[in-house]
Formats: structure tokens, sequence, C-alpha cells
């Protein structure tokens, strides 16, 4: 019996550019142009991956006006493997220091978490010798905060791990910038399941987050006036991707890969985006 061969396109370097792109933003859709400017594949050829994608099920299609716009088909039988695969090609370009404390804070604390999601710079590769390697737990007894906190400054004593902990539900409720910061740009060491679930249904989130995102980078922008060197390019960078980031959210409803973020004047751009998000309700939609 003919049994047709669904993920043989996979092989192309074109089909995993776009699979990365609509993986890490799966609760995003994109047109066309967007991923093209995106992932840096021509239109032509995003336009045969989406084609291929669409017969393997992986995909959707939503018509915006005259837009087609596409996304990840959450619901297909390969989505989750398929984004496991993506996250754990993140998880592998970690620096080896980050990922070697991963690690063994994960087999520390496995036992306590359902969830355990590493993000901030080191998850986006930005970390310098001087950055925090933050860490978002998703705890199976919410008494075990102080315990799970402590087990991480035991082990990592000379490191800078700082480890946020969070309920279930409170996780799915999406309740903290952490988590947010965990869902769009974190690296899942445990739970996948519980973090592919709440993400794929990502769809608003309160203003307040991207207000608070814009006092976090006023307060980088600060500390880089307070540096030199390398440490003031470093703070410099990391205002610009907030920046950027934002930016992004409010103009094009997703993320902007850090390699599109472009040189601006930091503090007119600060004002700028106070002055847009003070004309914004008290929800951002990303549909």
């Amino acid at each position: 019996m003919f049994r047709k061969k669904y993920l043989e396109f996979l092989g192309s370097k074109n089909a995993w550019q776009v699979l990365r792109h609509i993986c890490l933003d799966m609760h995003l859709s994109f047109s066309i142009t967007e991923m093209a400017k995106d992932t840096g594949v021509s239109k032509s050829n995003v336009y045969r991956v989406l084609k291929d994608l669409d017969e393997t099920g992986l995909i959707k299609t939503i018509k915006a006006g005259k837009k087609k716009l596409y996304s990840l088909d959450t619901s297909s039988p390969f989505a989750m493997s398929i984004w496991e695969i993506v996250i754990a090609e993140k998880y592998m370009n970690l620096a080896p220091e980050v990922k070697n404390t991963v690690d063994l804070l994960t087999d520390k604390i496995k036992n306590h978490v359902y969830c355990l999601i590493v993000f901030g710079s080191v998850a986006q590769g930005l970390e310098k010798k001087w950055s925090d390697i933050d860490v978002c737990a998703i705890l199976r007894n919410e008494k075990q905060k102080k315990g799970v906190r402590n087990a991480a400054k035991e082990f990592f004593p000379e490191q800078r791990v700082e480890l946020h902990a969070y309920s279930l539900e409170e996780f799915k409720k999406i309740t903290d910038f952490v988590i947010i910061d965990s869902l769009l740009h974190g690296i899942p060491l445990l739970g996948k399941e519980y973090v592919f679930a709440v993400k794929k249904d990502l769809k608003s989130f309160n203003k307040s987050y991207l207000l608070y995102r814009l006092a976090n980078t006023k307060k980088i922008i600060k500390k880089a006036k307070q540096s030199s060197g390398e440490a003031k390019k470093y703070f410099e960078d990391i205002a610009t991707i907030s920046l950027g980031e934002i930016n992004s959210l409010l103009e094009r409803k997703q993320t902007i890969p850090k390699k599109m973020v472009k040189k601006v004047n930091l503090n007119e751009e600060i004002k700028k985006m106070e002055e847009t998000l003070a004309g914004k309700g008290d929800v951002i939609w990303l549909v």
C-alpha cells in the first residue's frame, strides 16, 4: 500500500528556516513577505516551503482582508515534535558554562517542578560574563518556593543564577512579566508540554508588560551611562534590542529577530514609545 512521505522536504535548509520562525512564535501569524524578511529566505522559496507545510497539515492559513497569513497548526500530530527540535537546537546553542549550570540546576530541583525555563540574555545569546542566568521554575507545590530558591543559591554561590518561582496556576494565567518573557524567548528545560500548551494560546497580554519593559530599559540605559568600554556597549545593545522588541510588538504584533534590530537614539526612542503606549488600551492584541 502506498504511504505518503510527509516530511521528506524537511531536508531543505529553507524549510527549517521557515519552521524555526513559525515555531518560535507559534502564537502569531505571518505573511509571506514578513517571513521572507525575517528569515532571509526569498519569497518564492518561502511560498514553496509553505505549500509543502500545508500538505502535511503543519500550518494553517488565515485570510486578513486581501492578505493571507500563515501560522503553525498546533493541532497537527507533528507540531509539538517539530517545535521540540527547534527548542533543542536553541538549548544546544547555549554557551557551555551556561548549559552546564542549567543542567546541574535541573538535576537538583527536577522533582519539585513541572517546568523549568531558562530565559533572558542567555536564552537570546546576548550574555556576557557579568550576566545573570535567569530561570523560571513552575513548582509542583507552591510552598516550595523558598526551598527551591535556596537550593539555587546553595549550589551556585559563585554564579548569578536568578531563579523565579511560580505555581502552575500563575503560569497558565500569565500573572507575571517573567512568565511572558519566558514564553516569548525562553528555552524550556523541563515540562515542554506545559509550555507548548500555554504558548500556543497566547493571543494578548496587558499593556503593563510593555510599560514594565520600557521602565526596565530606562534602567539599563542608566547603567550604560554609568559604565564604559565593553560593559557600556553591552548595556546599550540590550537596551536597543529591548526597544526593538517593544516597537515590533506594537507595530507588527510579533517579536523581532535581534539581527534585524537597528541602532537608534535611545533617549528619543524611549520618548516615542512612551507617547505610543499612552495612547493604547489596557490590552495589547497579537492577532
